[in-house]
């Protein structure tokens, strides 16, 4: 009787990357999303918005202007201009889809 080789670390390994690449494609998405949305002034908003990747499955999609709050959910004087929540809004359900379609090709 042979003894079989367990695959699990193989396709847990494999799996992690094609989630991790999922990961980076839509975080991506998202940063694109978000610039084409963002209100544009002086331009400053819209080019600050980046994407950081901060893991194989962790992404950081968002500016570090101060003012992006206040466009993004407004204040009592003014209604917001919402740009990264529509676009992450947006981007997931292209995410979802490509997520089911990942664990379709592994079934």
């Amino acid at each position: 009787m042979a003894v079989s080789k367990n695959d699990l670390p193989r396709i847990a390994s494999q799996i992690e990357r094609a989630l991790s690449q999922l990961l980076r494609k839509h975080a991506f998405g998202i940063e694109a999303k978000a610039k084409a949305l963002a209100p544009v002034d002086t331009g400053l908003l819209r080019n600050s918005v980046q994407t950081k990747i901060d893991g194989p499955l962790k992404a950081t999609v968002g500016t570090n202007i101060e003012y992006a709050p206040y466009q993004e959910f407004g204040t009592r004087h003014q209604r917001g201009k919402p740009f990264l929540t529509p676009a992450a809004d947006e981007q997931k359900k292209e995410f979802e889809k490509d997520v089911r379609n990942l664990e379709r090709s592994l079934r």
